[in-house]
């Protein structure tokens, strides 16, 4: 199964492995031999808080093939003027026994579907002229050329070439390998507290999902049920990760968003860092939870008709990418 990952201490020695790989095949780069300190620092800049001056906030991603570590990239949520002369908002690095292999071309289309999930329409992608294997990687990515920076203005010695890619020309799915269910059967808040009722296994459309009932805290009254689906795949893209009901006479409390807030830790659990919500546009009431959770609305889109939400009558969805 390839995926693309957040960093972690599961496979932090087989990251070592490769970045000392790329180190002797003579690739300039520095290395973290802290674990902790790294994700630390991953984590900083993910969150973009207190960032040094001329840093931009960014997401870290590690390649994976199984449980195989493949590269290392960075998808940047905005640029700043060195950036836009040299470096875009993708870099990345394969490890070298995995090169020539096609491997560059899918970790930048992983990570330029990543860049979409940030609102970043198109993405722009930079490399040396003389850089053939990033040339290829480019192209198959979906990547086109629109110019080129002479070495007086990006301060280098040779043309840096500039693509723009089309973060939504396909959408991304992922999924994780040998996936098991966790064993959250009861999550506790302060309002309503979270009781398992079943877990739906994964199929050839769909991903894993997770249901559970809310309930009000202190009581074993149901208000209603959430969802949980771990991964994302075109029928993610058009349902969100998250589905929600309640009761109509318990609505208008904030139930829904207080119980995706305590559905979060799961959702980390499963290397998932941002959620993505749908709703139709006239529903107000679930723009107002996606808000409520600090969820940034990205477009409108206009669903495709191989979706299940279009076959039940649906056309247009607000999409919300909310990072937890």
């Amino acid at each position: 199964m390839i995926r693309l990952i957040k960093p972690g201490i599961e496979y932090w020695q087989d990251y070592l492995t490769a970045m000392h790989e790329c180190q002797r095949a003579g690739d300039i780069i520095e290395i973290q031999k802290n674990a902790a300190i790294a994700l630390r620092s991953f984590r900083a800049l993910e969150e973009g808080c207190d960032l040094p001056r001329g840093i931009v906030p960014c997401n870290h991603f590690w390649l994976m093939n199984g449980r195989r570590f493949i590269g290392a990239g960075v998808a940047r949520r905005c640029l700043n003027d060195d950036l836009e002369k040299n470096g875009g908002h993708i870099d990345y690095i394969v490890r070298p026994s995995c090169r020539g292999k096609g491997w560059e071309a899918k970790m930048l289309s992983l990570l330029i579907k990543e860049c979409g999930k940030h609102g970043i329409k198109c993405a722009l992608i930079t490399y040396p002229e003389t850089n053939a294997r990033a040339a290829e990687a480019a192209s198959r990515s979906g990547g086109r050329v629109f110019d080129r920076v002479a070495p007086e203005a990006s301060g280098l010695t040779i043309n840096i070439i500039r693509c723009l890619a089309d973060t939504k020309i396909h959408i991304q799915t992922w999924r994780e390998p040998m996936f098991t269910f966790r064993t959250d059967t009861h999550i506790s808040g302060v309002e309503v507290d979270l009781e398992l009722s079943l877990t739906i296994p994964a199929d050839k459309s769909y991903c894993p999902t997770y249901r559970f009932d809310i309930v009000k805290s202190g009581t074993r009254h149901k208000a209603g049920y959430i969802d949980l689906r771990i991964g994302f795949d075109p029928e993610i893209f058009c349902n969100g990760n998250i589905g929600y009901y309640l009761d109509e006479r318990q609505r208008g409390h904030g139930y829904a968003a207080k119980a995706a807030r305590l559905l979060a830790p799961l959702a980390r659990a499963h290397h998932m860092r941002t959620v993505t919500i749908t709703c139709n546009p006239d529903n107000l009431a679930s723009a107002k939870t996606a808000e409520n959770l600090g969820a940034k609305y990205l477009e409108l889109i206009k669903l495709p008709k191989t979706s299940g939400q279009y076959k039940r009558g649906d056309r247009f969805k607000r999409r919300y990418i909310w990072e937890i």
